[in-house]
């Protein structure tokens, strides 16, 4: 068929580059040879697999686009392979060849190299890392938090198709280049035989509205069938002399379930978050908490950006609630800048829930990356609880922190009831100060929390040191404290209590990047694996405090650290590794930080 292609292309929506159903067009700036690559890719898929521009099926869409736009990039350098520019070369064009430099083998962000970055020449620069996908803002794995952050919503970016084109996207520049990653080790097989799984997978086998779950089928069924033949070199149109062996077709399967498109429950949301709606706002006290909106429902509160007139507040969507009360008059400041991984709207209240007052709003804070948020320096009155609102500018979500700054401003600080700090300076926190004798948190015979930190019962005992917590959940020492008498472990959910356990002399191997912490208060558990695949260990949403996990095989007293994570999911863990049928692994499970202890659950999951 006839290719057709429009250079300086002058349109309402430039810049861009597009396929319009017949033929590309190219801004000006736009026409380098990765997205000329790219824009015919599309029709290539709307000639075979027709994927719809929708959620999974358009983010492999997307996908193969970036391929084959890739592949051309880097045959059209002569740098199909990692290093210095060589071997054989593209057909001569009027144009020259490309200047994909340097090629050296990738190792992350920012590392110099050019390799696996889309548009790099353009008028854009690169707006994708095929490599290191989240270096651009895009999922590196299906079951990820910023894939269900970017790629979950029907209504943002077509369901996310130029987002969660990042997890295919890296399964194939893994399958070309080899990588370890997600507790997986891929040995590359060239950018010729990973070039002709992923073109036999979409000419053959995909379907219109394909998802990963069937692609991952797709694309092992194709490396099976060319187990045995020897793929065309498309520089030459002839045999690239190295044939496809059975070898090759396992490295792709490696690279398909090392960025989860096997993965089971892939955009299912997670429970809602306790502080999900006003009612149940978590109280807090100025500084630092971890915030992630992950599973939480919209509250239906109508915001207006009248305070905010230009900072572009959206939705307000999925959105959680701090309750936050000043000791004095002064200035309060509430920022998710840089510190959240979603874009963030802020709004802020008096009145309580069932009369909410908006008194201050953000959307977009000037300088602040991810389209995050700042409220500052809004005037705040001792003892008046504000409101704390925090949701999403359309309907993804993510994790992160906020921070509040509280500058004092003038008059006595008095006492707040509920936050577990001695605001006033008496020596008397909370209920056990006067002051809150009439307040409602402290009205009737108060009753111990048995996790707060706090002594609610004004007896001089908190938590589990007070009788009242005897037969509490969080306060039954859990038997699995050192590794010889860790738990029998099991798929799916698995209790957790770390109150009352005890640290362990085993020394943490290097986990590097993943903020392990201190492995304090550690508990431990056994797991016999019935069968080989993938195993996701995790505490992602699941527990009370900033957890770590540390998977090992041996026997206790000689035990070899095979995987680790700290913060995976926000403050939570989660390894993904490799396993095999009758293996014997011990899990350890403690608190990034001495002294932090909780409860909750540990997930198990097969695949």
């Amino acid at each position: 068929m006839e290719l057709r292609a429009t250079a300086n292309w002058n349109d309402a929506i430039c810049p861009n580059a597009i396929w319009n159903g017949s033929g590309t067009a190219y801004c000006d700036g736009l026409a380098t040879d990765d997205i000329v690559g790219h824009e015919f890719g599309h029709g290539l898929t709307d000639h075979s697999a027709d994927l719809i521009y929708q959620n999974q099926s358009g983010q492999l869409n997307e996908s193969f686009s970036d391929v084959f736009g890739e592949l051309v990039d880097l045959w059209n350098g002569d740098a199909s392979v990692a290093g210095a520019p060589g071997g054989t070369p593209w057909p001569t064009t009027p144009t020259g060849g490309g200047t994909d430099t340097p090629n050296t083998g990738r190792s992350g962000c920012g590392d110099g190299s050019v390799r696996w970055l889309m548009g790099e020449d353009s008028s854009f620069g690169a707006i994708r890392d095929m490599w290191s996908p989240t270096c651009m803002g895009d999922p590196d794995r299906a079951l990820s938090a910023l894939y269900e952050a970017t790629s979950c919503d029907p209504g943002f970016d077509s369901g996310g198709v130029h987002f969660g084109s990042g997890v295919p996207n890296h399964a194939f520049a893994m399958t070309t280049d080899g990588k370890t990653f997600n507790g997986v080790t891929v040995s590359g097989i060239g950018a010729i035989k990973a070039g002709a799984v992923w073109f036999r997978a979409l000419t053959v086998y995909l379907t219109p509205a394909c998802d990963f779950n069937e692609a991952y089928i797709l694309f092992n069924q194709a490396a099976t069938d060319l187990v045995g033949t020897t793929p065309n070199d498309p520089r030459t149109g002839g045999s690239s002399g190295s044939a496809f062996t059975a070898a090759d077709a396992t490295e792709v399967q490696n690279a398909l379930i090392a960025v989860e498109m096997n993965g089971a429950g892939i955009c299912n949301p997670p429970p809602p978050p306790p502080n999900d709606d006003c009612v149940d706002a978590t109280v807090v006290a100025a500084g630092t908490h971890a915030i992630e909106n992950g599973g939480a429902t919209n509250s239906g509160v109508v915001a207006t950006d009248a305070q905010c007139v230009g900072t572009f507040l959206g939705q307000v969507s999925k959105d959680i609630w701090l309750s936050y009360t000043p000791a004095q008059d002064g200035t309060a400041t509430f920022t998710t800048c840089n510190i959240a991984s979603w874009d963030t709207d802020l709004v802020i209240y008096t009145g309580g829930c069932g009369a909410l007052n908006q008194v201050a709003c953000n959307g977009d804070a000037a300088g602040c990356s991810n389209y995050t948020s700042i409220i500052s320096n809004l005037a705040v009155t001792g003892g008046t609880e504000y409101l704390v609102r925090i949701g999403s500018w359309a309907t993804t979500g993510g994790s992160g922190e906020i921070e509040i700054i509280f500058t004092p401003g003038g008059g006595t600080p008095v006492e707040v009831c509920n936050n577990g700090v001695d605001d006033d300076g008496d020596g008397a926190i909370d209920c056990a100060d006067p002051d809150c004798v009439a307040d409602p948190a402290c009205v009737g015979s108060p009753i111990e929390n048995c996790t707060n930190g706090v002594d609610d019962d004004l007896d001089g005992l908190t938590d589990c040191e007070d009788p009242d917590c005897a037969g509490d959940p969080s306060c039954i020492p859990f038997p699995a404290d050192e590794c010889a008498t860790a738990a029998v472990a099991g798929l799916g959910l698995n209790s957790v209590n770390t109150i009352g356990a005890s640290g362990s002399a085993d020394s943490v191997g290097p986990c590097a990047g993943s903020f392990i912490g201190a492995m304090d208060n550690d508990v431990w558990y056994s797991l016999q694996v019935p069968g080989t695949g993938v195993l996701t260990v995790s505490t992602c949403g699941l527990l009370t405090f900033d957890s770590s996990l540390i998977v090992y095989q041996g026997s206790c007293g000689a035990l070899v650290q095979v995987a680790c994570n700290g913060d995976a999911c926000g403050l939570d863990a989660e390894i993904q590794l490799s396993v095999t049928v009758g293996d014997q692994l011990t899990i350890r499970l403690g608190s990034a930080s001495a002294g932090q202890a909780g409860s909750g659950l540990l997930l198990l999951e097969l695949s």
